[in-house]
């Protein structure tokens, strides 16, 4: 028991000093809220009102879901037109490779290291 008291006195004592009631201001906050009654019928009334919101499903017009697969064919037919005006000599160059040089594989082919 001594220590417990040693212990909060200890943890009362400010290393600012004192600093004008501060503490005990916040002592007494603590302990308000601690003593505040919580509503046991607070989850029951905010199910009910989420129960009480229907969800149902959006009907959608038919002309909006015509407008938007109108809207995807006409960007891809604009895409496909303004590929059309890109001209330019068309070179293409062949790249030969030798993997050989790129990564050196002898060192897992050969059976010395094992």
């Amino acid at each position: 028991m001594k220590q417990r008291n040693k212990l909060i006195s200890h943890t009362k004592k400010s290393p600012l000093g004192d600093l004008g009631g501060f503490d005990n201001y916040i002592d007494n906050f603590i302990r308000k809220e601690k003593q505040e009654q919580v509503n046991p019928y607070l989850a029951t009334r905010v199910l009910a009102k989420l129960e009480e919101y229907d969800e149902t499903a959006v009907i959608v017009p038919i002309w909006k879901k015509i407008a938007v697969a109108a809207s995807f064919v006409l960007v891809i037919a604009a895409g496909f037109g303004l590929g059309s005006f890109v001209q330019g000599e068309k070179e293409y160059i062949s790249i030969n490779i030798n993997d050989a040089q790129l990564e050196n594989l002898n060192f897992y082919t050969l059976m010395d290291h094992e």
